[in-house]
């Protein structure tokens, strides 16, 4: 499930829990901030710097392209006093054919890598909520809110810290494909 769907599952549950007729009490509360869980677990960002080493000589390549592509484009441009008509426009239509190529190319890649970061990032989702429910079972809390769904709150009450302390002590399942 992404992220989106844990946070609108968790306002459509907070919403009827507020407009039931039945008063809630939350005698304890905590509050956590997912996102810098996310950020700041070991994993993800072993994850990220091994990300941006596979991207390095890809990136290496795009960039030799482009720069072929853009010496394509001006000796076109030196040639249209040369070329007939219909031969420049050949000359256009072929060289649009390899920009289009290109640009799906770069597409794919930064798709591919999108694909590895959200799926990775659903995992640690998962486990962070599997740690956010065994801690309030544990400690009896009865209510637990992200740090971006409140005002203000004292830090006795953020769990971050040790949240972020238990999801780095388990081995997430890592399966990053290389592009």
């Amino acid at each position: 499930m992404s992220l989106k769907k844990y946070i609108i599952n968790f306002f459509i549950i907070l919403a009827i829990a507020l407009c039931s007729a039945i008063p809630i009490k939350a005698n304890n509360l905590a509050v956590i901030d997912i996102e810098s869980i996310i950020n700041s677990n070991n994993q993800y960002v072993n994850l990220l710097n091994t990300i941006q080493a596979d991207q390095k000589d890809y990136k290496n390549s795009f960039q030799s392209k482009e720069e072929k592509l853009k010496n394509q484009y001006a000796e076109i441009e030196n040639s249209k006093l040369v070329l007939n008509d219909e031969e420049f426009e050949n000359a256009i239509k072929e060289y649009n054919i390899k920009i289009k190529n290109f640009d799906d190319e770069i597409n794919k890649f930064n798709t591919h890598y999108e694909k590895q970061i959200s799926i990775y990032r659903n995992l640690i989702i998962e486990n962070i909520l599997d740690i956010i429910k065994e801690y309030a079972l544990s400690n009896q809390i009865d209510l637990i809110l992200d740090s971006k769904n409140y005002i203000m709150a004292s830090n006795s009450i953020n769990i971050t810290d040790i949240v972020l302390q238990e999801l780095n002590k388990k081995q997430l399942d890592i399966n990053f494909e290389p592009y």
